[in-house]
């Protein structure tokens, strides 16, 4: 499937169709958010588009939170996996974060579907360029809410660089490549925009115990 980037003059127009209202520029903040050509929609957009475009207008702050989480490994391990989880009063049904790690650290993640991501959701996952990834979850259509207002919607299993070594590498919010767009959105089932804060995660990597220490001994 061919991939889609957004350009800096195509950016601009997105946002001002936005602020006229355009079912096509609501279209491609989603589609520019996991990487694929803007869909052709209807009038009545799901819930999937509505996340990129709602968090443009989001309303301050609140106690609804998003955590990506905290993962510690070993020099020479593999992988490091992070949970997304979230903690809310009602149930969403779809989340978009556009993220940024160390790629001197960390590679490229896959990604899992959490516990309280319901049957028919899309959970996806494009990586832009070295240091940077989109996670977008929603349904095709008429999205049905999460199972459950609190619990992991998703794992971003990051395979750690070789040699990396002792080191660390945050998990944040970033708004490099398209700075019209929005870092995160958070929608409930009916398309409304849910308020949310987010807390950044890390993978830390430990130096791995010398093989010869034993000799010491």
């Amino acid at each position: 499937m061919a991939r889609f980037r957004l350009k800096k003059s195509e950016t601009g127009m997105l946002a001002q169709d936005f602020a006229a209202g355009s079912t096509t520029s609501f279209a491609g903040l989603a589609a520019s958010a996991v990487g694929y050509p803007a869909p052709r929609v209807p009038s009545t957009l799901a819930a999937m588009i509505l996340i990129a475009t709602l968090a443009l207008a989001a309303a301050p702050a609140s106690a609804q939170t998003v955590t990506i989480g905290q993962a510690t490994a070993q020099a020479g391990q593999t992988t490091a996996t992070l949970p997304i989880t979230v903690d809310l009063p009602a149930a969403a049904a779809g989340l978009l974060l556009r993220l940024q790690y160390n790629p001197a650290v960390l590679d490229a993640p896959t990604v899992e579907a959490g516990d309280i991501v319901a049957p028919g959701h899309t959970v996806d996952l494009f990586s832009p360029e070295p240091g940077r990834v989109n996670l977008f979850i929603s349904g095709l259509s008429a999205s049905p809410p999460f199972t459950a207002q609190s619990g992991v919607t998703a794992r971003l299993h990051f395979p750690i660089k070789p040699y990396a070594g002792a080191s660390f590498s945050d998990v944040t919010l970033t708004a490099l490549g398209a700075p019209a767009l929005p870092v995160s959105g958070l929608v409930s089932a009916s398309g409304a925009n849910i308020a949310h804060t987010v807390t950044a995660g890390r993978v830390t990597v430990k130096r791995a115990a010398d093989a010869y220490t034993w000799m010491l001994y």
